[in-house]
């Protein structure tokens, strides 16, 4: 008997019901996290392709939950996102971008992505925008946003090759242009390919340089306006541009991202201690970091891996 007593002494009676809300409880804790982890990078997403969102587009992809006003609310006190009395959710970043490369056109730009915007509100965007040049954030448009300035070049090569004569030949030219977009669509499929076979952006690079060399070989074949020379022209300043814009994107992820990346996301810390004070910060500060971080990572992908989003066409 003695030693049955010290046996129940070491047995942990467990109530079942307690145990299973235990394990239940648990697990709805850990989907909320996976949960809200979804949400917080749908919004960075979709701040970083759209530049300008509203308050129910956030709602919508929250699902009810608070996180994503949460997260605005960091983003905000962090200096990289501003919201109007009129409901609109604006990235900083793209309003920077869009002062400095739109020039006098950047409020037409703002008022036909958000219509309802005032022109008080316009005003204090313009002011947004010019306390940040100068600053880390204005280093990470440049090497961001301004790495695909020059894809643009590339679709204006067919008009400025276009060669004078090619209005006495035009089924020749035409037939130059069709050859030279065959081209274009098989270096596209070429580079596809090294991308699946894991090839490294040095090798990419590379493969760019080498491409432009044999390419620019083509020129002085013939005459510059003889509509035979379309095409030469049209490859070899399409390699030539790629290589030079290949060779950019190489520098800023090979050199300079984690630096402008890094001191942008210093820079927004900043802004939020200043904002909420030393002592609230430094309770927040983590969650603020992992929200700026996000955005700005979403943002340069966004820039950087999809060209052809709605905002990038500004450009």
């Amino acid at each position: 008997m003695p030693q049955d007593e010290g046996a129940d002494k070491r047995v942990k009676v467990i109530d079942l019901n307690e145990f299973l809300d235990e394990i239940s409880r648990k697990e709805n804790i850990d989907k909320r996290k996976i949960r809200g982890r979804g949400i917080v990078r749908k919004i960075a997403e979709l701040l970083a392709y759209n530049a300008i969102v509203t308050r129910g587009e956030i709602e919508e992809v929250s699902k009810g939950s608070s996180v994503g006003r949460q997260m605005i609310s960091f983003l905000k006190r962090s200096g990289l996102v501003y919201e109007t009395r009129s409901g609109y959710i604006i990235s900083v970043p793209w309003i920077l971008y869009l002062y400095k490369y739109m020039r006098d056109k950047w409020v037409k730009q703002i008022k036909r992505l958000a219509p309802a915007l005032q022109d008080n509100e316009v005003e204090e965007l313009r002011k947004i925008a010019v306390e940040a040049l100068g600053t880390p954030l204005e280093k990470f448009i440049d090497a961001y946003i301004a790495a695909v300035g020059g894809f643009k070049d590339i679709a204006q090569i067919p008009v400025k090759c276009l060669p004078k004569k090619c209005e006495k030949f035009i089924d020749e030219c035409f037939r130059q242009l069709l050859n030279y977009s065959i081209w274009l669509l098989t270096l596209i499929a070429s580079l596809l390919e090294l991308y699946v076979k894991g090839v490294s952006f040095g090798e990419v690079l590379e493969w760019l340089i080498n491409m432009s060399k044999r390419n620019r070989n083509l020129l002085g074949i013939l005459e510059e306006d003889h509509p035979l020379a379309y095409y030469n022209r049209l490859v070899a300043e399409t390699a030539e541009l790629l290589k030079r814009d290949a060779l950019f994107l190489y520098q800023i992820y090979g050199k300079h991202k984690d630096d402008v990346m890094e001191k942008a996301i210093k820079w927004s810390i900043q802004k939020y201690t200043k904002t909420v004070g030393e002592d609230r910060a430094e309770k927040g500060k983590d969650r603020a970091e992992y929200y700026v971080r996000l955005f700005l990572d979403e943002l340069s992908k966004a820039i950087l891996a999809d060209i052809t989003t709605r905002i990038v066409f500004l450009i």
